[in-house]
């Protein structure tokens, strides 16, 4: 009897949000396996419906999820062959990494692009330049110059290691590799990733990559790094991970290291079209992980009923926001007063009391039970 009552409590809690509270209506939606098809700059993620509500972020693709127990709250869907992105690959080439250490880099990057779409037009397809670097770096091929991975066959291995350089520069291929990124305006709606390969680390002195990094970071251009470590070798080098963006550095001694760099991509591939807030594990921390959920908020007020109708028309397969769990509960409400406007910040869920129990909606009617969560 106990559960029961909790769980009665904790519903009509829950509803009683529901009610129009301040002159600040809110709503979440959280669109459900829906997918934004290309326009014209391909779009990101499937928006939500109306009133603070919750969208499908733009894993570009149609997205067969992974759900949590409710199935609400998913992990980003992403197929490979549909994302889009502006890749650019940078290599070392210098005498540390070998010809033969360079050769399995070479593996490794072209077994990555084969799955991709390659394509320098506009659609689900992405782009990829490639920069080599010793002592100084070069342009080895800008994103015109490959329409299939095929394409990319040819010049990928058509690159050698310079035997006579010893230096390993990242700054200047990062430099080059930014430079290559911020020139490119031709896709805005594209997400921007660098792909660094090198034998070597060395974070100090004037030439120290790590400001750009840095700044990289804030710029949205998410960073993979893969130490090179020769089998005989320092291990050092995998100190060059304090470069990457969060989760994404990676060393060429994982057994899984293709499927982790799969899954980069499809984590920088998954974002939220504008206006809309991608529900991650911790609204405070820009890096947290993301999920395959977009919020919106409406400021205009509105009942329960009409906000529900409207927010599946805010967006396809939206609906009105869940709190199945602490963590989106906390997310939701951080969400609200943030941008809510002179701290009012009442908002609807999606919990109804409908054919005699509770229950959330969906983008598909089915019926998901509440949980309770006693403390």
């Amino acid at each position: 009897m106990t559960a029961f009552k909790n769980i009665l409590i904790f519903a009509i809690f829950l509803v009683a949000l529901n009610k129009k509270v301040t002159s600040q209506g809110t709503t979440y939606i959280v669109p459900e396996d829906t997918t934004t098809p290309p326009p014209l700059q391909p779009s990101t993620v499937q928006p939500s419906t109306v009133q603070p509500s919750t969208v499908q972020p733009s894993s570009a693709q149609p997205p067969s999820p992974s759900a949590n127990p409710l199935g609400l709250d998913r992990e980003c869907a992403c197929t490979i062959e549909k994302i889009w992105l502006d890749i650019v690959a940078v290599i070392d080439t210098s005498k540390s990494i070998t010809q033969e250490g360079l050769a399995q880099v070479q593996a490794n990057l072209d077994t990555i692009v084969h799955r991709l779409n390659i394509s320098s037009t506009i659609g689900y397809n992405s782009r990829i330049s490639i920069v080599s670097f010793a002592s100084n770096s070069t342009t080895v091929a800008g994103f015109n110059a490959f329409n299939s991975s095929d394409d990319f066959d040819a010049t990928i291995f058509g690159i050698s290691v310079n035997a006579a350089d010893d230096k390993v520069n990242i700054l200047s291929g990062l430099q080059t590799a930014n430079s290559i990124l911020g020139s490119s305006s031709d896709f805005p709606n594209r997400r921007r990733v660098v792909i660094l390969y090198t034998s070597a680390y060395d974070n100090g002195g004037f030439k120290s990559p790590i400001p750009l990094s840095q700044q990289m970071r804030e710029d949205n251009v998410k960073l993979i790094t893969v130490a090179f470590a020769q089998s005989m070798g320092s291990s050092d080098v995998d100190a060059v991970s304090e470069l990457a963006w969060p989760g994404f550095a990676f060393t060429n001694n994982q057994t899984d290291l293709i499927d982790q760099m799969y899954n980069a991509l499809c984590q920088a591939n998954c974002f939220c079209p504008p206006n809309w807030r991608q529900f991650t594990s911790n609204y405070t921390n820009k890096y947290a992980h993301g999920y395959g959920n977009c919020l919106y908020y409406s400021s205009i007020p509105a009942g329960w009923t009409p906000a529900s109708f409207s927010c599946r028309n805010e967006a396809p397969g939206a609906y009105l926001g869940t709190e199945t769990t602490p963590m989106k509960s906390a997310f939701n409400l951080a969400y609200t007063k943030d941008v809510s406007v002179n701290k009012q910040y009442s908002y609807h869920i999606g919990l109804e009391f409908k054919n005699g129990q509770y229950s959330w909606q969906t983008n598909n009617a089915s019926v998901v039970l509440p949980v309770c969560f006693c403390f």
